[in-house]
């Protein structure tokens, strides 16, 4: 169930994770023109009663009226400086057509000199994956359940966090992939910066699945409790969403610490009576209260670190006694052949096992007929199952449930009409 962030939400939460400045001789001998008389000293007094400034006032007006040029004309944003080597990454690993993702490059002009974006997205639907891969804004795609994806530790500068609703082995898939997010460890993490600062996520989500998270935010996360708020009316009455943004903490809260129990405690506490009762909705006073800048990665060193460290798993010194151990149990000690006596003929998954455990190597005769040069085994397989179903209020959602599996096969050595070729059997051949 994809219910992507509403576009004029996600233009909202740019200043609050990056510097928002407006080009001044514009704004002194310009916009006072463009916006009328009357409409601008409207802007300010808004301006004033939120306790901010004007040009936050006049960038939420260009939003509200969908006047993106003059975003463009007027506005700069600035995320952290950064280069090629260590950018500002920001991924989405459930990003729909990447519209979100998106934003971040084409629609507030930033200095690419001093602001290297690097955009990530992971996308399982195949027609939006498509339109993610032919975005030129978007760096890296892939189309993988989020199980199956390969990052290295520590990569995630940012995370756009609205996964599907529904959920996944019986846990609702908010609280279940930030789980998994937290468990792979994906989100910076700088170890040996003193002034630590930890990757950021910006959740958009339903405020039951963040009460059903809330724990986990609390332990890992330092939340900005200032930045929690209801998105617009008309997107809240569909899907009753929050919008949230916290840190990562440097280690998380220890219930076993008798202080940190406690501030775990409180801050549960503090979350859910936000939620459910404050329930404070957006307003430009907010952009006083933005993280300023995002971490830069060094995410090209972390890559290379990673395709090494996968690379490795693949060898073994050829010292190794547990490798000669292996040599000495498996190697055929002598050319010779051996009849293997079944009680009945063997399918195509049997086959594939007797193939994998050693019993027959490279050559199968079938009713003193025919030989065959074969090869077989299992290989992992993953599907997913999903039903629809119907909560205590009457809600549908999806229930999606990940199985993980193996699938034995044979390949044979045909010939084809003089040509050599490999047929692959399934399971379910004969």
């Amino acid at each position: 169930m994809f219910y992507p962030t509403e576009f004029k939400e996600t233009l909202k939460m740019l200043p609050l994770i990056g510097i928002l400045s407006i080009d001044y001789m514009k704004e002194k001998y310009q916009l006072k023109n463009d916006l009328g008389n009357e409409l601008y000293q409207k802007l300010f007094i808004k301006a004033i009663d939120s306790n901010s400034i004007m040009q936050y006032a006049v960038y939420d007006y260009f939003i509200e009226t969908n006047q993106l040029d003059k975003i463009k004309e007027y506005f700069t944003i600035h995320y952290g400086s950064s280069d090629e080597d260590n950018p500002i990454t920001i991924c989405d690993y459930f990003a729909g057509e990447g519209k979100w993702l998106d934003i971040f490059k084409s629609i507030i002009p930033y200095d690419k000199t001093k602001n290297h974006l690097y955009l990530i997205a992971n996308e399982l639907e195949k027609n939006r994956y498509n339109i993610i891969s032919q975005n030129p804004n978007i760096d890296e795609c892939t189309n993988l359940p989020f199980e199956d994806t390969q990052y290295p530790k520590n990569h995630a500068g940012l995370v756009l966090f609205n996964p599907p609703y529904g959920t996944t082995n019986g846990e609702r898939n908010t609280k279940y992939y930030l789980k998994l997010l937290l468990r792979r460890e994906l989100f910076y993490h700088s170890h040996t910066n003193i002034n630590f600062r930890g990757g950021e996520i910006i959740c958009v989500l339903r405020g039951d699945d963040i009460l059903d998270c809330n724990e986990l935010l609390n332990t890992y996360f330092c939340i900005n409790w200032s930045l929690v708020y209801k998105v617009n009316e008309e997107e809240y009455a569909k899907y009753k969403q929050f919008v949230l943004i916290a840190d990562l903490m440097k280690e998380p809260l220890n219930d076993k610490n008798k202080y940190e129990a406690i501030m775990l405690q409180e801050n549960i506490e503090k979350l859910k009576e936000i939620i459910e009762v404050k329930q404070p909705e957006f307003n430009i006073g907010l952009y006083d209260y933005s993280h300023n800048t995002l971490n830069n990665v060094p995410y090209k060193k972390l890559k290379e670190n990673f395709k090494y460290v996968n690379q490795s798993k693949k060898y073994l010194s050829k010292n190794d006694n547990v490798l000669k151990w292996i040599k000495d149990l498996t190697l055929l000690k002598e050319d010779n052949q051996q009849k293997l006596i079944l009680p009945k003929e063997p399918k195509i998954g049997e086959l594939s096992l007797i193939i994998s455990s050693g019993y027959i190597n490279g050559n199968l005769n079938l009713n003193e007929k025919v030989n065959h040069v074969v090869i077989g085994g299992v290989k992992p397989m993953i599907k997913q199952e999903t039903k629809q179903l119907t909560d205590n209020k009457g809600e549908k959602y999806t229930e999606t449930k990940t199985i993980k599996y193996t699938e034995p096969y044979l390949n044979l050595l045909i010939n084809n009409n003089g040509k050599l070729q490999i047929k692959e059997l399934g399971s379910d051949e004969s």
